[in-house]
Protein backbone atom coordinates (compact mmCIF):
# COMPACT_ATOMS: atom_id res chain seq x y z
CA UNK A 1 0.00 0.00 0.00
CA UNK A 2 1.02 3.71 -0.70
CA UNK A 3 -0.29 6.64 1.49
CA UNK A 4 0.59 9.91 -0.12
CA UNK A 5 0.18 13.10 1.76
CA UNK A 6 -0.67 15.69 -0.86
CA UNK A 7 0.48 19.21 -0.95
CA UNK A 8 -2.46 21.54 -0.06
CA UNK A 9 -0.72 24.06 2.02
CA UNK A 10 -3.19 24.43 5.13
CA UNK A 11 -5.52 21.76 4.09
CA UNK A 12 -5.92 17.47 3.92
CA UNK A 13 -5.76 15.87 0.86
CA UNK A 14 -5.03 11.88 1.06
CA UNK A 15 -4.19 9.20 -1.97
CA UNK A 16 -4.24 5.75 -1.10
CA UNK A 17 -3.37 2.72 -3.35
CA UNK A 18 -3.10 -0.66 -2.62
CA UNK A 19 -2.92 -4.03 -4.82
CA UNK A 20 -6.56 -5.59 -4.60
CA UNK A 21 -7.00 -9.84 -4.93
CA UNK A 22 -7.32 -9.54 -8.63
CA UNK A 23 -3.98 -7.67 -9.29
CA UNK A 24 -5.55 -4.62 -10.25
CA UNK A 25 -4.43 -1.17 -8.29
CA UNK A 26 -6.98 0.03 -5.63
CA UNK A 27 -7.36 3.71 -5.35
CA UNK A 28 -8.87 5.53 -2.19
CA UNK A 29 -9.09 9.27 -1.36
CA UNK A 30 -9.71 11.30 1.73
CA UNK A 31 -10.77 14.61 1.16
CA UNK A 32 -9.86 16.61 -1.88
CA UNK A 33 -8.44 20.30 -0.82
CA UNK A 34 -7.20 23.47 -3.67
CA UNK A 35 -4.02 24.99 -3.25
CA UNK A 36 -3.50 28.20 -5.03
CA UNK A 37 -5.93 27.82 -7.54
CA UNK A 38 -4.60 24.52 -8.05
CA UNK A 39 -6.06 20.79 -7.18
CA UNK A 40 -3.49 18.43 -6.49
CA UNK A 41 -5.49 15.74 -5.93
CA UNK A 42 -7.24 15.79 -9.12
CA UNK A 43 -4.00 16.22 -11.05
CA UNK A 44 -2.40 13.00 -9.38
CA UNK A 45 -5.56 11.14 -11.30
CA UNK A 46 -5.54 12.69 -14.50
CA UNK A 47 -1.55 11.84 -14.23
CA UNK A 48 -2.00 8.65 -13.42
CA UNK A 49 -5.11 7.98 -15.89
CA UNK A 50 -7.19 6.75 -13.09
CA UNK A 51 -10.49 4.76 -14.61
CA UNK A 52 -12.32 4.18 -11.39
CA UNK A 53 -12.08 4.90 -7.98
CA UNK A 54 -13.25 2.33 -5.17
CA UNK A 55 -14.25 5.20 -2.23
CA UNK A 56 -14.21 9.09 -0.96
CA UNK A 57 -14.18 10.01 2.24
CA UNK A 58 -15.07 13.93 2.94
CA UNK A 59 -14.45 13.93 6.90
CA UNK A 60 -15.94 17.25 7.74
CA UNK A 61 -17.34 20.23 7.10
CA UNK A 62 -14.57 22.27 6.89
CA UNK A 63 -12.95 23.91 3.76
CA UNK A 64 -9.54 23.08 4.01
CA UNK A 65 -10.91 19.54 3.40
CA UNK A 66 -13.32 19.97 0.48
CA UNK A 67 -12.79 23.23 -1.04
CA UNK A 68 -11.47 20.63 -4.71
CA UNK A 69 -14.30 18.34 -3.84
CA UNK A 70 -16.74 19.81 -6.61
CA UNK A 71 -14.31 20.25 -9.22
CA UNK A 72 -13.35 16.28 -8.51
CA UNK A 73 -16.25 15.25 -8.46
CA UNK A 74 -17.23 17.23 -11.79
CA UNK A 75 -14.51 15.90 -13.79
CA UNK A 76 -15.64 12.19 -12.93
CA UNK A 77 -18.76 12.95 -14.27
CA UNK A 78 -17.63 14.52 -17.62
CA UNK A 79 -15.20 11.07 -17.47
CA UNK A 80 -17.98 8.56 -16.55
CA UNK A 81 -15.09 7.57 -13.14
CA UNK A 82 -17.35 5.61 -10.96
CA UNK A 83 -17.02 5.51 -7.51
CA UNK A 84 -17.44 2.68 -5.38
CA UNK A 85 -18.40 4.34 -2.17
CA UNK A 86 -19.05 8.12 -0.96
CA UNK A 87 -18.59 8.48 2.60
CA UNK A 88 -19.90 11.46 4.55
CA UNK A 89 -20.09 12.33 8.01
CA UNK A 90 -22.28 14.77 7.39
CA UNK A 91 -25.56 12.66 7.26
CA UNK A 92 -25.13 11.26 10.31
CA UNK A 93 -25.67 14.76 12.46
CA UNK A 94 -28.41 15.34 10.21
CA UNK A 95 -31.21 13.68 12.65
CA UNK A 96 -34.21 16.08 12.21
CA UNK A 97 -35.10 18.78 10.50
CA UNK A 98 -34.26 21.07 12.92
CA UNK A 99 -30.76 20.02 13.45
CA UNK A 100 -30.17 20.36 9.61
CA UNK A 101 -31.52 23.65 9.46
CA UNK A 102 -28.83 24.89 11.98
CA UNK A 103 -26.21 22.97 10.44
CA UNK A 104 -27.06 25.21 7.23
CA UNK A 105 -26.67 28.20 9.50
CA UNK A 106 -23.54 26.97 11.36
CA UNK A 107 -21.65 26.03 7.61
CA UNK A 108 -22.69 29.15 6.29
CA UNK A 109 -21.72 31.95 9.26
CA UNK A 110 -18.25 29.66 9.70
CA UNK A 111 -16.93 28.49 6.41
CA UNK A 112 -14.74 30.69 4.71
CA UNK A 113 -16.73 30.15 1.08
CA UNK A 114 -19.90 31.07 2.96
CA UNK A 115 -21.65 27.79 2.49
CA UNK A 116 -22.09 28.57 -1.05
CA UNK A 117 -19.74 25.46 -1.57
CA UNK A 118 -21.49 23.34 0.66
CA UNK A 119 -25.05 23.58 -1.14
CA UNK A 120 -23.15 23.34 -4.86
CA UNK A 121 -21.42 20.33 -3.42
CA UNK A 122 -24.42 18.42 -1.76
CA UNK A 123 -26.36 19.11 -5.35
CA UNK A 124 -23.49 17.39 -7.24
CA UNK A 125 -23.52 14.44 -4.79
CA UNK A 126 -27.23 14.21 -5.04
CA UNK A 127 -26.88 14.05 -9.17
CA UNK A 128 -24.33 11.66 -9.58
CA UNK A 129 -25.76 9.06 -6.80
CA UNK A 130 -29.13 9.93 -9.11
CA UNK A 131 -26.59 9.21 -12.44
CA UNK A 132 -24.88 6.22 -10.97
CA UNK A 133 -21.10 7.54 -11.12
CA UNK A 134 -21.52 6.93 -6.76
CA UNK A 135 -22.55 3.80 -6.46
CA UNK A 136 -23.00 3.16 -3.51
CA UNK A 137 -23.44 7.17 -0.74
CA UNK A 138 -22.70 5.74 3.18
CA UNK A 139 -22.29 7.24 6.23
CA UNK A 140 -18.44 6.44 7.96
CA UNK A 141 -19.68 5.36 11.68
CA UNK A 142 -19.69 1.91 13.48
CA UNK A 143 -17.11 -0.88 12.67
CA UNK A 144 -18.20 -3.12 10.11
CA UNK A 145 -14.65 -3.36 7.85
CA UNK A 146 -14.33 -2.56 4.20
CA UNK A 147 -12.30 -4.85 2.92
CA UNK A 148 -9.52 -3.83 0.10
CA UNK A 149 -7.71 -7.28 0.13
CA UNK A 150 -7.57 -10.36 1.61
CA UNK A 151 -4.98 -9.07 4.38
CA UNK A 152 -6.26 -5.20 4.16
CA UNK A 153 -9.44 -3.88 6.01
CA UNK A 154 -10.59 -0.06 6.43
CA UNK A 155 -13.01 0.75 9.20
CA UNK A 156 -13.94 4.05 10.88
CA UNK A 157 -13.27 4.74 14.69
CA UNK A 158 -15.03 7.97 14.86
CA UNK A 159 -17.19 9.70 14.60
CA UNK A 160 -18.97 7.93 17.04
CA UNK A 161 -22.84 8.87 19.04
CA UNK A 162 -20.41 10.23 21.54
CA UNK A 163 -19.26 12.99 19.25
CA UNK A 164 -22.84 13.15 17.97
CA UNK A 165 -24.13 13.78 21.43
CA UNK A 166 -21.41 16.04 21.72
CA UNK A 167 -22.56 18.30 18.61
CA UNK A 168 -26.48 18.16 19.79
CA UNK A 169 -25.41 19.30 22.87
CA UNK A 170 -23.42 22.24 22.04
CA UNK A 171 -27.02 22.97 19.47
CA UNK A 172 -28.98 23.00 22.39
CA UNK A 173 -26.63 25.34 24.61
CA UNK A 174 -25.76 27.63 21.95
CA UNK A 175 -29.41 27.76 19.82
CA UNK A 176 -27.51 31.39 18.43
CA UNK A 177 -23.89 31.15 18.45
CA UNK A 178 -21.24 28.64 16.55
CA UNK A 179 -18.02 28.25 16.76
CA UNK A 180 -15.77 27.18 13.99
CA UNK A 181 -14.42 24.39 15.74
CA UNK A 182 -17.60 22.22 16.70
CA UNK A 183 -17.68 21.62 12.91
CA UNK A 184 -14.15 19.05 14.37
CA UNK A 185 -16.73 16.80 16.29
CA UNK A 186 -17.80 15.07 12.34
CA UNK A 187 -14.57 14.36 11.71
CA UNK A 188 -13.42 10.89 10.64
CA UNK A 189 -11.27 8.75 12.17
CA UNK A 190 -9.72 6.12 9.34
CA UNK A 191 -8.47 3.14 10.99
CA UNK A 192 -6.65 0.44 8.23
CA UNK A 193 -5.58 -2.91 9.16
CA UNK A 194 -2.58 -4.90 7.51
CA UNK A 195 -2.29 -7.91 8.84
CA UNK A 196 -0.95 -7.19 12.57
CA UNK A 197 -0.28 -3.72 11.00
CA UNK A 198 -2.57 -0.75 10.86
CA UNK A 199 -2.49 2.65 10.02
CA UNK A 200 -4.53 5.99 11.69
CA UNK A 201 -5.65 8.87 9.68
CA UNK A 202 -7.07 11.25 11.99
CA UNK A 203 -8.58 14.61 10.14
CA UNK A 204 -8.96 17.47 12.49
CA UNK A 205 -10.59 14.45 14.93
CA UNK A 206 -11.06 16.89 18.88
CA UNK A 207 -9.15 15.82 21.97
CA UNK A 208 -11.67 13.61 23.37
CA UNK A 209 -11.76 11.24 20.43
CA UNK A 210 -8.39 10.55 21.32
CA UNK A 211 -9.08 10.24 24.96
CA UNK A 212 -12.48 7.61 24.02
CA UNK A 213 -9.99 5.43 22.24
CA UNK A 214 -7.58 4.82 24.76
CA UNK A 215 -7.40 1.34 25.26
CA UNK A 216 -10.03 0.40 22.21
CA UNK A 217 -10.44 -3.30 21.12
CA UNK A 218 -9.16 -2.13 17.69
CA UNK A 219 -5.61 -1.68 18.37
CA UNK A 220 -4.70 -5.19 19.97
CA UNK A 221 -2.49 -7.05 18.91
CA UNK A 222 -2.09 -4.21 16.35
CA UNK A 223 1.09 -2.31 15.67
CA UNK A 224 1.26 1.68 14.33
CA UNK A 225 3.33 1.85 10.52
CA UNK A 226 1.80 4.81 9.69
CA UNK A 227 -0.52 7.55 11.34
CA UNK A 228 -1.50 11.10 10.94
CA UNK A 229 -1.59 13.56 13.28
CA UNK A 230 -5.20 15.62 14.19
CA UNK A 231 -5.72 19.25 12.96
CA UNK A 232 -2.34 20.15 11.34
CA UNK A 233 -0.62 19.42 14.51
CA UNK A 234 -2.95 21.43 17.04
CA UNK A 235 -2.32 21.42 20.66
CA UNK A 236 -5.70 21.44 21.11
CA UNK A 237 -6.38 18.12 19.38
CA UNK A 238 -3.21 16.07 21.23
CA UNK A 239 -3.10 13.36 23.52
CA UNK A 240 -0.05 12.00 24.32
CA UNK A 241 -1.42 9.49 26.23
CA UNK A 242 -2.92 7.95 23.48
CA UNK A 243 0.44 8.22 20.76
CA UNK A 244 2.24 6.40 23.97
CA UNK A 245 -0.76 4.13 24.22
CA UNK A 246 -0.04 2.30 20.82
CA UNK A 247 2.09 0.08 20.21
CA UNK A 248 4.91 1.40 17.42
CA UNK A 249 8.24 1.08 16.37
CA UNK A 250 10.96 3.70 16.66
CA UNK A 251 10.91 6.31 14.63
CA UNK A 252 7.13 5.18 13.64
CA UNK A 253 6.48 8.00 10.81
CA UNK A 254 3.91 10.42 11.81
CA UNK A 255 2.53 12.68 9.21
CA UNK A 256 1.05 16.28 9.82
CA UNK A 257 -0.51 18.00 6.69
CA UNK A 258 -0.19 21.54 7.35
CA UNK A 259 0.60 24.75 5.35
CA UNK A 260 1.47 28.27 6.45
CA UNK A 261 -1.03 29.67 8.82
CA UNK A 262 -1.52 32.15 11.87
CA UNK A 263 -3.11 29.19 14.15
CA UNK A 264 0.65 28.05 15.15
CA UNK A 265 0.11 24.36 13.48
CA UNK A 266 2.19 22.22 14.26
CA UNK A 267 2.59 22.94 17.88
CA UNK A 268 6.17 22.87 19.14
CA UNK A 269 5.21 20.82 22.07
CA UNK A 270 3.45 18.12 20.10
CA UNK A 271 6.08 17.77 18.35
CA UNK A 272 8.50 17.44 21.31
CA UNK A 273 6.45 14.88 23.28
CA UNK A 274 6.17 12.86 20.30
CA UNK A 275 10.11 12.33 19.42
CA UNK A 276 10.31 11.41 23.22
CA UNK A 277 7.77 8.76 22.39
CA UNK A 278 10.64 7.88 19.46
CA UNK A 279 7.93 8.77 16.85
CA UNK A 280 9.52 10.59 13.40
CA UNK A 281 7.15 13.55 12.20
CA UNK A 282 7.12 14.79 8.65
CA UNK A 283 5.12 17.59 7.31
CA UNK A 284 3.94 18.15 3.54
CA UNK A 285 5.47 21.72 3.92
CA UNK A 286 9.04 21.20 5.63
CA UNK A 287 10.78 24.07 4.09
CA UNK A 288 7.41 26.96 4.83
CA UNK A 289 7.64 25.86 8.23
CA UNK A 290 11.25 25.78 8.87
CA UNK A 291 11.05 29.81 8.84
CA UNK A 292 9.86 29.36 12.63
CA UNK A 293 12.65 29.45 14.05
CA UNK A 294 11.24 27.86 17.21
CA UNK A 295 11.07 24.77 15.27
CA UNK A 296 13.93 23.96 13.44
CA UNK A 297 15.65 21.81 16.33
CA UNK A 298 12.35 19.29 16.28
CA UNK A 299 11.66 19.20 12.30
CA UNK A 300 12.90 15.82 10.89
CA UNK A 301 15.71 17.03 8.34
CA UNK A 302 18.04 14.54 7.75
CA UNK A 303 20.28 14.55 4.53
CA UNK A 304 20.55 10.87 4.50
CA UNK A 305 16.42 10.75 4.31
CA UNK A 306 15.03 13.78 2.27
CA UNK A 307 17.01 14.87 -0.61
CA UNK A 308 16.92 18.22 -2.13
CA UNK A 309 14.15 17.68 -4.66
CA UNK A 310 12.41 16.06 -2.10
CA UNK A 311 11.57 18.78 -0.17
CA UNK A 312 10.83 21.11 -2.25
CA UNK A 313 8.29 18.49 -3.69
CA UNK A 314 6.47 18.61 -0.30
CA UNK A 315 4.03 15.79 -0.90
CA UNK A 316 4.79 12.88 1.52
CA UNK A 317 4.66 9.45 0.02
CA UNK A 318 4.92 6.27 2.50
CA UNK A 319 4.88 2.43 0.98
CA UNK A 320 3.82 0.28 4.24
CA UNK A 321 5.33 -3.27 3.30
CA UNK A 322 3.05 -5.03 6.02
CA UNK A 323 4.95 -8.44 5.64
CA UNK A 324 7.95 -6.68 7.43
CA UNK A 325 6.05 -4.33 9.25
CA UNK A 326 7.44 -1.51 8.06
CA UNK A 327 6.28 2.29 6.25
CA UNK A 328 9.06 3.71 3.90
CA UNK A 329 9.45 7.38 3.16
CA UNK A 330 9.77 7.42 -0.58
CA UNK A 331 11.50 10.25 -2.42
Amino acid sequence: MEVIFKDVGQGDSIVLTWQKDDGTEGIGLIDCCKKDRQNPTLQHLQDAGIKQIDFIIWTHPHSDHYSGMFELLTYCEKQDIKIGIFWNTCNLFMTSAHYKRVLATYVKENDPLNGKEIDRLYLKLKQLRNSGIIINYEIPVGFPKYPLNQESKLSFLAPHIDEQESFIQYLEKNPNRTEGSVANLFSTVTFIELGDNCVLLCSDAPLSVFERLIGNKAFLGKKLLLGQLPHHGSIANHSIAFWRSLKHDSNTPLAISVGMNTYNHPSEKVINELSEEFYKVYLTTPMALLQKKHLTKTLVLDTDIFTEEFILSSDLKFELVATYGIAKIKH
